[in-house]
């Protein structure tokens, strides 16, 4: 047997190799293709040699229904692609037959089909043009269909409708004529041409569109180009009609059940541009039959159209207006306005200014030898309960209740830390939270009002001695008109009570601190100085010579 194997192997390894067909193995694109500007063509072996540009195409070619240009060239040995000098546009029908005689680089017949077609399909919708850009489109819009190839118009009405939101039924769209639709074009995008003719399609929804609803426009299947190629997929588009002409009247309000803050302007907002010369003359009327005129403050005054105007502040509080409004009142499509007679008789309310308690700052340096007085602003605060024994800082007759609490800092580890607190705490919920409430140290008392609770008024708060303050104060009105519940709000600040001022030079390979006075601008001596790194680390001690100045000859980055 083993005999026998050793014959037949040399017969075996001699046979000669079947040689496999050079195939066309790729052809994109085939069938229907949107936004062809390529053929592209892939061989399964080597075609030309490698840099032979000489090399004929592999391909003769034909386009119908468009003046197409196209230039081919092969990619490397084995791929070929046809660059079309533009876009095909729809309803075009192109063929592609393999050359005569198509052979690989070794001379073998091409393995291919006789032909190899595709087309562009029916008009596709480019963009939809309806005039409009940011406030919904009109209640009789006209939308202006532009696609990518000529249309057969008859095709049109047949295949497109109008889906609106609230009808559950497919409103018919209607071609509106070649003139209006020379019109419009005219209008949009200055003088069309015979291209831009074929290609628009001017349609409008065959009922009035009801305002604040969203309407879809399609474009379905069957619409014909001028070729006879038709789309074969839908096409929609959804926009939202525009609401009715109307103006709302709005202010800024401590909150939503509160009647309009004094402080602020009150605007009257309207839902599409309106014309100047109307609403200007609209006038706000108040006590004592006192008029503010109608102002617009963020345009050049020469507009013809404005989309709002506003009755500056302030007015008195506690107060009744009501609005003087013109009987015309149109927007930029003469519309009138719908709720002319609802905002006649409107009737608008302030309020008491509302309470204000303030620092002028989070952090401020108070000059001791100027009086040490920290400043704040007050307004509106609630009265001292009847009876009270507590007395302000000033040890004056309290006209507020709003409790003040004052911590003097005189440790550097203090100050740092108490820097650090008021940095981290400065959020809307830390109003909420007392930062003294439970420190032993600080010194409490009560807010000086001389003028009483409403008028509004600066005080000053003496601090006494010197040295860094952290100053909280609290108030039960505030917080029941500012926070979401009632309870107390809290406000705070840092204060350095001095009358030094201390001055930095930073180097290179040292620095130098100098001191001097707040109100005389001398050097001081034998001030105690003591530089640390952001993390709180000590890096330099000591005190100022008799010139005010301290060197520090260590270099130490923050």
């Amino acid at each position: 047997m083993s005999r026998r194997i050793l014959r037949i192997l040399p017969l075996l390894l001699v046979l000669p190799a079947v040689a496999q067909a050079t195939e066309l193995s790729h052809f994109v694109p085939l069938g229907e293709a949107k936004r062809v500007h390529q053929v592209s063509v892939n061989f399964s072996d080597a075609m030309r040699p490698l840099g032979d540009l000489a090399a004929p195409d592999p391909f003769t070619w034909s386009c119908q229904g468009s003046n197409a240009v196209g230039r081919g060239r092969w990619v490397d040995t084995q791929s070929w692609a046809l660059d079309f000098d533009r876009q095909l546009p729809a309803g075009v029908r192109c063929e592609f037959r393999p050359a005569a005689g198509l052979r690989d680089l070794a001379g073998h017949t091409v393995k291919a089909a006789p032909v190899y077609r595709f087309d562009t399909g029916g008009p596709a919708v480019v963009s939809i043009d309806n005039g409009r850009y940011s406030s919904g489109i009109d209640e009789d819009a006209v939308f202006m269909v532009r696609t990518n190839g000529p249309i057969d118009f008859a095709s049109v009405e047949a295949n497109t409708w109008c889906a609106i939101e609230g009808i559950g039924e497919k409103v018919p769209a209607k071609l509106l004529s070649k003139a209006d639709k020379l019109t419009l074009l005219s209008r949009y995008g200055g003088t069309p041409n015979a291209e831009t003719l074929e290609t628009t399609a001017a349609l409008r929804c065959a009922r009035q569109l009801p305002n604040d609803m969203k309407v879809q426009l399609h474009w379905g299947k069957g619409i014909r180009g001028t070729t006879g190629l038709a789309t074969t997929e839908a096409q929609s588009r959804e926009f939202k009609v525009r609401p009715q002409f109307s103006v709302t009247v709005s202010c800024q309000r401590e909150n939503a059940h509160a009647d309009c803050v004094p402080l602020s302007p009150i605007e009257l907002k309207f839902t599409a541009s309106v014309r100047r010369e109307d609403v200007m003359k609209i006038r706000l009327v108040g006590p004592m039959g006192k008029k503010w005129p109608a102002m617009v403050r963020d345009d050049d005054g020469e507009s013809e159209f404005v989309d709002y105007v506003q009755f500056d502040s302030p007015f008195p509080a506690e107060s009744r207006y009501t609005l003087q409004v013109p009987d015309r009142i149109r927007d930029e499509a003469d519309r009138p306005l719908t709720n002319r007679d609802r905002l006649a008789a409107v009737e608008i309310k302030t309020s008491d200014y509302p309470p204000l308690l303030k620092f002028a700052a989070d952090f401020g340096i108070i000059e001791r030898k100027a009086g040490g007085l920290l400043p704040a602003t007050l307004r509106n605060l609630e009265p001292v309960a009847e009876g009270s024994t507590d007395t302000t800082v000033d040890g004056s007759k309290p006209g507020t209740a709003a409790t003040i609490r004052l911590l003097r800092l005189t440790r550097d580890e203090d100050i740092l830390d108490w820097l650090r607190q008021s940095n981290q705490a400065r959020g809307y919920d830390d109003r909420r939270v007392s930062l003294l409430k439970s420190e032993p140290r600080a010194r409490i008392a009560l807010l000086p009002k001389p003028n009483g609770p409403k008028p509004m008024e600066v005080v000053g708060i003496p601090l006494g001695e010197p040295g860094q303050y952290v100053v909280e104060a609290e108030s039960r009105l505030l917080g029941e008109r500012l926070l979401d519940k009632p309870e107390p709000m809290y406000v705070r600040t840092l204060a350095l009570n001095t009358n030094l001022a201390v001055h930095f030079k930073k180097g290179d390979e040292s620095s130098l601190v100098w001191v001097t006075t707040l109100d005389t601008g001398k050097p001081v001596g034998d001030a105690r100085i003591s530089v640390r790194t952001c993390d709180g680390t000590q890096v330099a001690f000591g005190t100022t010579g008799a010139d005010g100045a301290m060197a520090i000859r260590r270099r130490r980055e923050c």
